[in-house]
């Protein structure tokens, strides 16, 4: 928009989305975990949130929605991600539009060869390695016993 910023004035530097640079580039965006628990103020805690909403989800969506999460590019057919998470392409396909219904997924496009495209929003995709990686820390821990 030309003319905002003489308008409105640069971003506060203590805004979310400043603070936690969801945009590509930021120099602390290799810990999901640190970038999402910037995205809290006074009691909302987006990482709380959507870390309550994955896992209310039936098993089989919040297992899916672990799978792809890691796409170098963040976009991802039903076909790839039913491969990573061992399902059929139908039953991938099922769990996904699901997930689309919940609003924690969205269609990034179609592919060269006619398929949809699937992408976590960065939040939801952070909240989704943050929960993977708490889940893989308990099996480690438990296996260690």
């Amino acid at each position: 928009m030309p003319g905002c910023r003489s308008r409105c004035g640069p971003p506060r530097s203590g805004s979310p989305p400043v603070r936690t640079g969801l945009r590509r580039g930021w120099p602390g965006g290799t810990d999901p975990a640190l970038r999402l628990g910037e995205l809290r103020t006074g009691d909302l805690d987006v990482g709380r949130v959507l870390g309550s909403a994955l896992r209310a989800r039936p098993h089989g969506e919040r297992h899916l929605a672990g799978v792809p999460a890691s796409a170098a590019d963040g976009t991802f057919t039903a076909a790839e991600a039913a491969g990573e998470a061992g399902l059929s392409a139908d039953t991938a396909e099922e769990l996904l539009e699901r997930l689309i219904e919940g609003a924690l997924l969205e269609m990034a496009g179609i592919d060269a060869e006619g398929r949809p495209r699937y992408r976590f929003h960065e939040p939801v995709r952070l909240a989704t390695l943050t929960e993977t990686a708490g889940r893989t820390a308990d099996r480690r821990l438990t296996a260690a016993g």
